[in-house]
């Protein structure tokens, strides 16, 4: 196989986590929309209907897209880190084809830690070589990270292919300094090697296929966080230029994508709620040990366990040793508060109160059921768009798109007029049916979509009430 030059992508930055994207973007929204909140004069009712927590969550996913390039040119600051000409070291030259000797080559599974922003909630694995004896390569830099985590977020509709589940992630390559400069200083997480047990033939294959991998003209793949993100990629190809069989021997755990990524989340209860929210029952199914692998952590984990079974029958471990390159240790907790739990029966409790005082006059407050149906529908606008057009895995059987969708907004006209007989049959139809059909696919439903699912029961069930009371009182005037 003919060996490509490794290439630098200066324009590629790094994402660490498998939703760090979609995440980031969620996190600078709703800090915008709180700074606003205490920036501007409101009315009393003004702040009840547009500016509780779980109004600025809906309009922090909606807004998404609008700060899709701020956020990538911000990300370009942060994960790139400060690159010199320097970093231009490898000229295109058919004298660096010349494989070193297997014996002055040190390879290993970089991993890294969850860090302290948001977007690197998840991890991160990258590839380490090391020229023991650099003397054969003169002109490239002795200690590279390959990286299957980056992308060019300069490419032609980014944005869009991103929100599609359509992105194209490529292999970049950087000197390992910068690497764990960047977690050091900037992402504060920890970073650890385990050193893999290979031939000199294993090697020299590793390294070549990394250093064809990286050639412009092959660089690029299909990236899909839970089934092949860049830690899939990784283990895939150190897999492949193993001589015989890798078997990972660790214990068979049953374990769903949504349980996994409660342990990351849950140092933040909204983003939690976010990702139960917008993911759908894929990730309630149970996984292999194989797809577990898709966390970093997880796949470290493995590592330890697992053997190379030669063609000749012979056993070997993969990893040879193990050593901490950055040592940070977080102290980053589960969120004790569960503040959208909070905030959802504190809500619920004021729409109780109001909802008394409605049925008592049998008039209802027209500024809340469109405010409702405004929240509702403007969320149901996204959930629609990823449950029909992504092609993000768990996104197509969000069976929340049965409730939020688009439909509610339709009906706000006649909801200014207090014509409700319609919006409230509807609505009771979809809600009913919504939670029975995520019953039967065995969709995971956090208790705060109970507690946001009774809210819309309450607004119904008293509109549907109110509107039977002025039925009933008209039909007594006409007799």
């Amino acid at each position: 196989m003919c060996q490509k030059n490794i290439y630098f992508h200066e324009k590629s930055i790094t994402l660490d986590a498998e939703l760090g994207f979609f995440l980031h973007q969620f996190w600078w929204f709703r800090k915008i929309i709180v700074s606003l909140q205490f920036g501007m004069k409101m009315s009393r009712e003004s702040r009840i209907l547009g500016w509780t927590s779980p109004v600025r969550w809906a309009m922090c996913i909606v807004m998404v897209l609008g700060l899709q390039i701020s956020a990538a040119a911000q990300r370009d600051s942060i994960a790139v880190g400060p690159r010199s000409d320097s970093l231009n070291v490898i000229p295109q030259s058919d004298s660096l084809n010349v494989i070193p000797q297997s014996d002055s080559l040190r390879i290993s599974v970089v991993t890294c830690a969850p860090g302290g922003e948001i977007y690197t909630l998840f991890g991160h694995t990258a590839i380490r070589v090391q020229i023991v004896n650099p003397d054969t390569l003169s002109r490239l830099p002795d200690d590279i990270i390959f990286n299957y985590g980056a992308f060019n977020y300069h490419a032609d509709g980014f944005a869009w292919r991103f929100l599609k589940g359509e992105t194209d992630y490529i292999l970049a390559a950087e000197p390992a300094v910068y690497f764990f400069r960047e977690y050091r200083n900037e992402k504060k997480a920890r970073v650890w090697e385990q050193e893999l047990n290979l031939t000199h033939d294993e090697k020299a294959s590793l390294f070549g296929f990394l250093r064809f991998n990286c050639a412009p003209e092959n660089r690029m793949y299909r990236y899909n966080w839970l089934y092949y993100n860049c830690t899939n990629r990784a283990k895939e190809v150190i897999d492949a230029c193993v001589d015989g069989k890798v078997e990972y021997r660790s214990a068979e755990k049953e374990l769903v994508a949504r349980e996994i990524l409660h342990r990351y989340t849950n140092v933040d209860s909204w983003i939690r709620l976010g990702i139960d929210f917008i993911l759908g029952a894929e990730i309630d199914r149970p996984l292999t040990k194989f797809q577990q692998m898709f966390i970093p952590d997880i796949y470290s984990q493995e590592l330890d366990s697992a053997v190379v079974v030669g063609n000749d029958g012979v056993e070997r471990n993969l990893v040879k040793g193990t050593a901490v390159l950055v040592d940070w240790e977080r102290n980053d907790g589960e969120d004790t508060v569960n503040w959208p739990m909070i905030v959802f029966c504190g809500v619920l409790a004021v729409l109780l109160v109001c909802s008394y005082l409605e049925y008592r006059r049998r008039r209802t407050y027209r500024w809340i059921d469109v405010g409702v149906s405004a929240i509702v529908g403007v969320v149901g606008c996204l959930v629609t768009f990823f449950f029909f057009f992504s092609e993000h895995p768990g996104l197509s059987t969000n069976w929340w798109v049965i409730i939020f969708n688009p439909l509610p907004l339709f009906f706000i006209p006649s909801l200014i007029k207090r014509k409700t007989a319609t919006a409230t049959c509807v609505g009771l139809i979809l809600l009913v049916l919504g939670l029975v059909v995520l019953r039967l696919n065995h969709q995971g439903v956090s208790t705060e979509m109970y507690v946001l699912a009774s809210i819309l029961l309450l607004r119904l069930l008293l509109n549907s009430r109110i509107e039977n009371s002025k039925t009933d009182k008209t039909s007594k005037n006409s007799k």
